[in-house]
């Protein structure tokens, strides 16, 4: 069952109350990981019927893999992401439930700001408006609020370039277009999108390997570069308004051979 309003694209799913609480706001998705041997390395999902729940997912799907990378990232550890598209409450969930016990960091892909708030307006009035990741985000704290789901946001930290802009960037207007997941002991990479699209409808594939020391390297680069005034907060300051305080988040562990 999708959520009211929804338009058919597998993103936002209803969770049955019994299922909903804290630690993993839909709980079967603790069992997404189940099964997966990461040593298959590769992993494939093409077009299907839209699941609604975490165990309609087929069991050699990218989205699973995901899942067992991050379980089997060492605790406190860091985990970090790079996400062109971050619209799948199914994903979203998986990133949030490693937040208070790893570093988690993700960079992702900018969005105007009037987008995001036009995706509001237009949707409140019943008027089919392109999905974008800032308003999913917002949408899956608010839908979750009652499960502290505001709170375990400020354990996770986002950070958002702008590369759309002109002038922004010497050679033209440019994306942040990578799809990574990198752990101390995996690195995800391949075409699939977090969203629900990529999840049911695209024919998609990721690899699984072991990360290599300019893994690390490479993103705690563009981490710095983009320093704190690029957290999600501050760059969307009037759309997280509903967040009445700034998140304090953890000091996040580089992965640099220097730093480990």
């Amino acid at each position: 069952e999708m959520l009211p309003g929804a338009e058919e694209d597998g993103d936002e799913v209803v969770v049955p109350e019994e299922y909903a609480g804290l630690g993993w706001f839909d709980a079967r998705l603790a069992t997404l990981k189940t099964g997966i041997d990461l040593a298959t390395a590769a992993f494939y999902t093409g077009p299907r019927e839209w699941d609604n729940k975490p165990e309609d997912i087929p069991q050699d799907h990218p989205l699973r893999a995901i899942a067992k990378v991050f379980d089997e990232a060492p605790l406190k550890s860091s985990v970090c992401i790079k996400a062109y598209r971050l619209t799948d409450f199914f994903a979203i969930d998986l990133i949030l439930h490693y937040g208070p016990t790893h570093d988690v960091r993700v960079i992702l892909d900018f969005v105007e700001p009037g987008e995001a708030f036009r995706y509001d307006e237009l949707t409140s009035q019943g008027k089919y408006c392109k999905k974008n990741s800032i308003s999913q985000i917002k949408k899956f704290l608010l839908f979750f609020e009652h499960c502290n789901s505001t709170q375990i946001f400020k354990t996770v930290e986002i950070r958002v370039p702008i590369m759309q802009r002109p002038g922004c960037c010497p050679y033209g207007r440019s994306s942040m277009h990578e799809n990574i997941i990198l752990t101390d002991n995996h690195i995800v990479t391949g075409s699939y999108y977090l969203t629900g699209y990529a999840r049911c409808k695209n024919w998609e594939a990721v690899r699984v390997s072991t990360p290599v020391p300019k893994d690390g390297e490479t993103f705690d680069q563009r981490w710095e570069e983009l320093g704190e005034g690029r957290e999600i907060r501050q760059v969307y300051k009037d759309y997280f308004a509903f967040l009445e305080e700034k998140p304090s988040h953890k000091k996040a562990r580089k992965l640099t051979p220097a730093s480990k």
